[in-house]
């Protein structure tokens, strides 16, 4: 794969080079073109690459157009015949998208967004003409309300979601390691849900109170989902399909050792 750049520095093209009966062959998959004042104006894909060329038509296209001299994108125009549209507002010194407009098959929906003169509430109202207010503090979300549904947030001292309530009054609460993983929950209803993870921050297992234990087997580093056990001590039939197969071949380090209902193990294989 090959980055090729313009004389200003601009991204200009992508391409591969390869060799296909002892002959050097290139394909020009992606250019890039830009307008007078240096702003991405296009991204060609080309559909039929291997004659790097795209004489014949054969292109996806996506234009953009911006709002006068600013970097701002006023219009996203697809040779599909798609295209998303964009005014905007100035609030303060800050310019803050006011409208977005989707565009395709002779219809045009639109979202406006309204903001209040201390920045501090968002009015979102979609193509049905449906509203939903958000109020912040000091750039936190602390309320949401519309289409019936209003909840309230609180943060704690490390600005993570502590508790959300909703209109009637009822609470969820949230609590966190060191890390910042969430490790507990308890909802309106006291039901407790607790959540472990390792030394990579991996969710290990989730205990839902009077469901049972949700378990999640990684590979040695951690990071890389093997199996995972539901709470009845079941494994997803694709995992066992996998884990049958590479069985099969030799490769297996590691299985799930269980009987008709609980989780028992792991057993590993010479």
């Amino acid at each position: 794969m090959f980055v090729d750049y313009d004389a200003q520095g601009q991204l200009s093209q992508l391409r591969t080079v390869y060799l296909k009966d002892g002959q050097s062959q290139t394909l020009t998959r992606t250019r890039y073109g830009y307008d007078a004042q240096g702003r991405l104006s296009s991204v060609t894909t080309d559909l039929t690459p291997d004659d790097n060329s795209v004489a014949d038509g054969q292109v996806y296209t996506t234009r953009y157009l911006y709002d006068g001299a600013s970097r701002r994108v006023a219009s996203l125009q697809q040779s599909d015949g798609s295209q998303l549209d964009f005014s905007y507002v100035q609030v303060g010194s800050d310019y803050r998208i006011q409208t977005v407009s989707d565009v395709r098959d002779g219809q045009k929906l639109t979202t406006r967004f309204d903001y209040d003169a201390g920045g501090g509430r968002t009015t979102v109202t979609d193509a049905a003409n449906q509203a939903t207010q958000f109020d912040y503090d000091n750039g936190q979300l602390r309320r949401l309300a519309g289409g019936g549904v209003e909840q309230r947030y609180n943060y704690d001292s490390h600005a993570r979601v502590s508790d959300v309530t909703d209109g009637r009054g009822q609470s969820s609460h949230y609590d966190y390691d060191a890390a910042g993983n969430r490790v507990g929950a308890r909802d309106a209803q006291q039901r407790q849900t607790s959540r472990r993870y390792n030394a990579q921050n991996q969710l290990i297992s989730e205990t839902i109170a009077g469901v049972g234990t949700t378990r999640r087997i990684y590979d040695a580093s951690g990071l890389h989902l093997r199996f995972s056990v539901s709470a009845e001590g079941r494994v997803p039939a694709s995992t066992c399909s996998t884990a049958s197969r590479l069985r099969a071949s030799g490769k297996v380090r590691l299985v799930l050792v269980m009987n008709t209902a609980p989780w028992w193990g792991l057993s590993t294989l010479s």
